[in-house]
């Protein structure tokens, strides 16, 4: 890892720098893509869009925690705000792939029912929605749960970016989590 000296001895490393931009810049542009579909009246987007681009805004802030705290430089943040944000950095990317895969879905389903001739669903977006921040809670109380059980597996990463489990427990559930969903998706 690359790491920079400051004149008063103190040290910054390049990685972390650039992660935290990066974070940020998603957060931001992602913003910026949000609030004119919010407050415009011309802008129409399904409520799966809106909860795709919320899920990565949610991804986005849950690696930027340790950021915004200053717990990527030592001393180790405080375990109760490790283990939140471990809780947050499994659980976001499982809700970006479901939301991700529910947007996919809606819009089939749309296309589909539109070409039949029928009226899209009202339905469908608020089952898709619901089971997508559902089986992101699970992943959520999984980690919680492991967390609070072995409060030694939850620590930052080796960059200090970020406090994640270091058990393989969450990891597997998320993989599992994705490839029933994303069976269930080929399948529908």
């Amino acid at each position: 890892m690359s790491v920079l000296e400051h004149e008063d001895g103190s040290k910054v490393n390049t990685l972390v720098v650039v992660f935290d931009t990066l974070q940020a810049l998603g957060l931001v542009l992602l913003l910026a893509l949000l609030v004119p579909a919010v407050f415009s009246s011309n802008i129409k987007r399904t409520a799966t869009w809106f909860g795709m681009i919320i899920s990565v805004i949610i991804y986005c802030a849950s690696y930027s925690i340790l950021m915004f705290i200053g717990g990527q430089d030592d001393p180790e943040p405080s375990p109760g705000v490790c283990l939140f944000q471990a809780c947050l950095v499994h659980s976001a990317p499982a809700l970006s792939i479901f939301c991700a895969l529910s947007f996919a879905v809606e819009v089939l389903v749309h296309f589909f029912r539109t070409f039949r001739g029928k009226t899209p669903s009202r339905i469908t977006p608020i089952i898709l929605l619901a089971t997508s921040s559902f089986l992101s809670l699970c992943v959520a109380l999984e980690v919680l749960v492991v967390g609070l059980k072995s409060p030694g597996d939850v620590q930052r990463n080796e960059s200090h970016l970020y406090c994640h489990v270091t058990t393989p427990t969450p990891n597997l559930v998320v993989c599992v989590l994705s490839i029933i969903l994303s069976l269930a998706t080929v399948v529908a």
